[in-house]
């Protein structure tokens, strides 16, 4: 039975996490785009088809996506995934227009707020798995490792919902910030793991190998983007 629990509270915690991270930016979804979002976005014509793969990987000159594939990618999968009625209305209707003048802009915007909120909780998840996961070290772990779990979720909540990290979901163009930081701490998440003595050496090396994934990913670029 206690070992039972041990693998339950994780599962419990991600979820109370989860949920304050949603309820804490419910209210962002109707939030407009603004300052970098039209050239990340609006005016971004690599973002309107998936295919060429090289194209929807790349963004044109001085933009804000520019050499950063991945979040390039990540907006051209919101807009492949708007309803195509709505996917390229990009700003809610002039101030005093009737509420269903705005609605198509609601429906289109609030995919890429969902898609910056989703990073940001994973990003979460993986400093709550950092925080346990060094308390649980040999050299902490007498001191720690009863209550790793709960000091690691609590350190990533308190991060998840901190006023510093508001513009994560807010501001669609600091999808940039929010994959850097999801990277770095999928990079040390599985870096602590690879060190594991008690690991058998396969499992290490998978662990290695998806540091070196996630490094990659947050640096990849290229000079052709």
């Amino acid at each position: 039975m206690p070992s039972r629990r041990k693998q339950v509270w994780p599962v419990v915690f991600a979820a109370v996490l989860t949920a304050a991270a949603i309820w804490a930016y419910a209210t962002s979804f109707k939030g407009v785009f603004i300052y970098d979002d039209r050239v990340a976005i609006i005016d971004n014509p690599n973002i309107r088809s998936l295919w060429p793969l090289s194209s929807a990987l790349s963004a044109p000159a001085e933009s804000p996506v520019s050499a950063r594939p991945i979040a390039s990618l990540s907006l051209a999968i919101n807009y492949a995934l708007a309803p195509a009625d709505v996917r390229d209305v990009m700003s809610p209707a002039v101030p005093g227009a009737a509420l269903g003048n705005v609605e198509p802009f609601l429906r289109n915007i609030w995919g890429y707020h969902a898609m910056n909120l989703a990073l940001h909780i994973f990003a979460a998840l993986a400093v709550a798995g950092v925080v346990r996961r060094t308390l649980l070290t040999e050299s902490l772990r007498d001191a720690f490792g009863g209550a790793a779990t709960l000091l690691g979720f609590a350190a990533a909540g308190i991060w998840v919902v901190h006023p510093l990290t508001t513009d994560a979901v807010t501001y669609i163009a600091q999808r940039t910030e929010v994959l850097m930081g999801l990277c770095y701490a999928l990079t040390l998440y599985c870096s602590i793991r690879a060190s594991e003595r008690d690991r058998n050496v396969t499992i290490r090396r998978l662990w290695t190998a998806g540091a070196v994934a996630a490094c990659a990913a947050g640096m990849g670029r290229s000079r052709r983007w």
